[in-house]
């Protein structure tokens, strides 16, 4: 599996991971579904968008991470780092639900299916964020 290309970015995460000051253009978020039904699925690192600077994110069942990184992040972005702005913020809400059930739709239309796997399971169907809300309600 080929892992994610963070440029100029790698050598001061690298340092912080070891010890080393969090590095200034860098914003950890962590996001947590805000439901009782999760979606039991996960994807690894993988690039994602943001308006001028870059964007990663990860995720497993229940919790997304999202790394951002560049000197153009807007400061409103960079006090909400999990890690490093003073509250350590992390988000519950229904944006998470909405922006994972689009990201598994297109990683599943973009899926080949497995010879081997379609004799043992259905086809999955992704619920949608208004299904989730009114099974947590």
């Amino acid at each position: 599996m080929e892992g994610i290309k963070l440029g100029p970015y790698e050598e001061p995460i690298r340092k912080f991971l070891l010890g080393g000051p969090f590095p200034d253009d860098i914003v950890v978020q962590i996001a947590v579904w805000p439901t009782k039904d999760v979606i039991p699925a996960a994807y690894t690192p993988r690039k994602g968008k943001a308006p001028g600077y870059h964007a990663f994110n990860f995720m497993i069942p229940g919790i997304e991470f999202r790394l951002l990184a560049g000197k153009q992040i807007p400061d409103d972005v960079l006090s909400s780092c999990s890690h490093a702005s003073p509250q350590k913020l992390i988000y519950a809400t229904m944006q998470t639900v909405t922006e994972t059930i689009e990201t598994f739709g297109k990683i599943m239309s973009h899926s080949k299916p497995s010879k081997s796997l379609l004799g043992s399971c259905a086809s999955p169907k992704l619920p949608s964020a208004r299904e989730i809300t009114s099974l947590n309600s």
